[in-house]
C-alpha cells in the first residue's frame, strides 16, 4: 500500500459527521436569495400535501376502516 493510499484511509475512514467546524454564517454566505415565485411555490406544495392528505386519510376512514 503506497503512502498515498494510507493518507487516504485515515482520511476517509474517521466516519466522523460531527460537521462543527462550521458556522451558520458560513453555510448560507453564497446562498441565494429566493424570488417571489420560488416563495408561492414552495406554499402552494405544501398546501396541495395537506389536501392530499386529508382526501386520502378521509378516503381510509371511509372505505377500510368501516
Amino acid at each position: 500500500m503506497s503512502e498515498e493510499e494510507k493518507g487516504k484511509k485515515e482520511v476517509y475512514g474517521t466516519g466522523s459527521l460531527k460537521g462543527g467546524e462550521y458556522e451558520v454564517e458560513d453555510l448560507f454566505a453564497y446562498a441565494e436569495p429566493w424570488s417571489e415565485t420560488e416563495t408561492k411555490m414552495v406554499a402552494w406544495s405544501f398546501a396541495a400535501a395537506l389536501v392530499a392528505l386529508v382526501i386520502g386519510g378521509a378516503l381510509v376512514n371511509i372505505y377500510i376502516l368501516k
